[in-house]
């Protein structure tokens, strides 16, 4: 999965029109001080748009989270017996956590970049 940052007229687009996301979006590279917004599978869900003020609001509430937090709830056998993505918890537990903290780095600095610019981010699954 992947974020990336639009402005509110390229939302509007997107949503109105999926194969210029695709070709447009999708396909462009971040700016260089941009964080990647990759967060390969780590999260399931899906949110196609999210407006600017929703960005900016998430920013805040994942500025506020520590991973030790979510730690305290990494459960890897509920994680596999529920087929969360990727499937390896409770054989690599290890792993899975590292994975899991990667990945919630790069989804906080991803709405941070964005709430800081004003941006909206589309979601990418694929």
């Amino acid at each position: 999965m992947s974020f990336h940052p639009v402005g509110e007229d390229d939302l509007v687009r997107a949503r109105a029109d999926e194969q210029w996301i695709r070709d447009e979006i999708f396909e462009r590279e971040p700016a260089p001080d941009q964080p990647s917004g990759g967060v390969d599978k780590a999260w399931h869900g899906h949110l196609f748009g999210w407006s600017a003020e929703l960005v900016a609001d998430a920013a805040e509430r994942l500025g506020s989270v520590t991973f030790d937090q979510l730690d305290a709830h990494y459960d890897p056998e509920r994680m596999d017996a529920a087929s969360i993505y990727p499937g390896f918890w409770a054989r690599d537990p290890d792993d899975g956590r590292d994975y899991l903290e990667g990945n919630l780095v790069e989804l906080k600095q991803i709405f941070a970049y964005a709430a800081d610019r004003r941006s909206c981010l589309v979601q990418h699954l694929g």
